[in-house]
């Protein structure tokens, strides 16, 4: 089932700002400057081999842009930061706020305010639906704090959770959730090269593994997905607001050929070129990173 569009938290054509130098190599550059002048909009890439510490391309990957529902990803990997210190935690159940109970929820929309539910099962619609309701849920349990602090700990530096998911569009970027594409492949390295070896800052060899298996059934078929070729492996997550198409992918997971692909489409024109301009990125990249 694919999840349907969800537009809250967004501001209406809301710029970006870079945090550092660019970095490009140049036979690629011109093509992705291709898809960003058909886009309407800005693009940021990062693209990685897992096997690799220095990127195979990058392009205004610390620039800041709506983190949208990848934000999500910040939020998994605190809450099994966790749970390897208390394994008790994906067991546990928590209680649902009314507050927490939003639009964008196709799990959890029609959650009963005070009823209780299991942390496991919140997670996996987070990722697997993008559930908001769900993500409010986690959000509360775990704390902003904590969860920023997981950002911190991996040096992302670009990377905030600034608020909780609304129904209600946002006045300014105040407190906005927010992210770069740098910072988005970081973090999809860190759950693969954890999930391959035990190489996670943060979490668990078999914690990275189940973080790895949502990611694998998300249920988002657009974006990166459209892009690549058939039968392509993908552990992704996918993220949008007016203006904003997001997505970050661990592609070929567990193969030789593994890569981490992040896509920023951003200060877009008309948001139905933004989906398209994440897949035509994917299609120039794959090829030439697995060359």
């Amino acid at each position: 089932m694919k999840r349907s569009t969800f537009l809250a938290s967004a501001v209406a054509g809301v710029a970006a700002f870079p945090c550092i130098a660019l970095s490009a190599s140049a036979p690629i550059l011109s093509k992705i400057e291709a898809v960003e002048r058909w886009s309407g909009g800005n693009i940021a890439v990062l693209a990685q081999r897992s096997r690799e510490r220095v990127p195979f391309f990058a392009y205004r990957e610390r620039t800041i842009v709506p983190a949208a529902s990848t934000i999500k990803l910040l939020i998994l990997l605190t809450l099994f930061a966790q749970a390897d210190a208390d394994a008790s935690l994906p067991r546990r159940k928590i209680t649902m706020r009314a507050e927490d109970i939003v639009g964008g929820s196709e799990s959890y929309g029609g959650a009963t305010p005070g009823g209780h539910y299991a942390v496991d099962d919140l997670a996996r619609a987070m990722i697997e639906q993008s559930d908001n309701t769900a993500s409010n849920a986690l959000i509360d349990a775990l704390g902003f704090e904590r969860i920023n602090q997981t950002a911190n700990t991996l040096g992302l530096h670009g990377t905030r959770l600034g608020r909780f998911f609304s129904s209600t569009p946002q006045p300014s970027r105040i407190g906005l959730n927010h992210t770069c594409a740098g910072d988005l492949a970081a973090m999809a390295l860190d759950i693969t090269r954890g999930a391959r070896d035990g190489g996670s800052a943060l979490v668990s060899q078999a914690g990275c593994r189940r973080m790895l298996a949502f990611l694998s059934d998300q249920e988002d078929h657009t974006k990166m997905w459209e892009g690549l070729p058939p039968h392509t492996r993908l552990a992704n997550k996918t993220g949008e607001v007016s203006h904003v198409r997001n997505d970050v992918g661990i592609v070929n997971p567990g193969e030789a050929d593994e890569y981490v692909l992040a896509v920023m489409a951003y200060d877009l024109d008309a948001d139905g070129r933004g989906d398209e301009a994440v897949a035509r990125i994917a299609r120039v990249i794959d090829p030439l990173i697995r060359s």
